[in-house]
């Protein structure tokens, strides 16, 4: 977390974190939870999408490839339930295990 605040990323608008459960949040002093989603919004960048849990490497792929092909024409968090819908209609990716672990944290549009 020390890093990621000594970052220079202000007005970045997305950063997208593909990586497993990088939306989990620990607990680092009584009370006090923070987790990566939560240092990058600290750090003002304005949205932020993260993963809850172990995501799958091919589903994820194809996750992100949708989602931002749809961010050229629609709203960031339209954008990304397009790209969970697509997923969700492959061929053995249709458990919510393999599309629905991504949130959009900050601003949604």
């Amino acid at each position: 977390m020390y890093d990621i605040r000594r970052l220079n990323i202000k007005g970045c608008e997305l950063l997208t974190l593909s990586a497993c459960e990088t939306a989990v949040s620990a607990e680092v002093s009584k009370g006090w939870y923070i987790g990566p989603a939560n240092a990058f919004l600290i750090n003002r960048v304005r949205s932020v999408v993260a993963s809850l849990w172990e995501v799958d490497d091919q589903s994820t792929s194809y996750l992100m490839q949708s989602f931002y092909k749809n961010l050229q024409q629609h709203p960031k968090v339209e954008a990304l339930r397009m790209a969970m819908q697509e997923v969700s209609q492959m061929p053995g990716y249709m458990h919510p295990f393999f599309w629905a672990g991504f949130v959009l944290y900050g601003d949604w549009q």
